[in-house]
């Protein structure tokens, strides 16, 4: 009975050499192609540009509720937070004292606009609205700022 046992180990040890030989040596995949410089700047702008989109985005979300703001303080809360939003943390403009909700998301929308001269313009219309409104002390001027640059930033959601 060992005996057959045995036979019978040996025969299915043999029968699996091939197949462990069969795995060790199957054919490998073809290496992935190499991107060129170019091709990898385009990623890099396609990237930069939804990275400026989504931050254009929050931006106006913000701009929406800085218009819709029931005191000059909310309001301006809300303009400083679009002003982040397009500046980035690294961006002239930014105040660190203030929320930043594209944290994140790419490094500021102007930034992340770069190379696309269409966005980059809407952006900084946007940016400089957004200031005039920080730097009013009427309440309806800086909503009315906020209604602008929330026109402006729906605008770059196509560019």
């Amino acid at each position: 009975m060992t005996k057959l046992t045995s036979l019978g180990a040996i025969a299915l040890f043999s029968l699996s050499l091939p197949l462990v030989a069969f795995a060790a040596n199957k054919p490998m995949q073809p290496p992935m192609p190499q991107t060129s410089a170019v091709q990898h700047k385009a990623m890099m702008v396609r990237h930069q540009a939804t990275a400026a989109r989504k931050e254009a985005a929050t931006a106006r979300a913000h701009a929406m509720m800085a218009t819709n703001a029931n005191s000059l303080k909310t309001t301006h809360m809300h303009l400083h937070h679009v002003v982040n939003c397009l500046a980035g943390p690294n961006g002239k403009g930014f105040d660190s004292s203030f929320e930043d909700p594209c944290k994140g998301m790419g490094h500021g929308a102007l930034n992340d606009a770069a190379g696309n001269d269409t966005l980059t313009g809407v952006l900084k219309k946007a940016m400089s609205e957004a200031q005039a409104g920080l730097k009013s002390n009427d309440e309806a001027t800086a909503r009315m700022a906020a209604k602008k640059v929330a026109a402006l930033l729906g605008k770059a959601a196509r560019h």
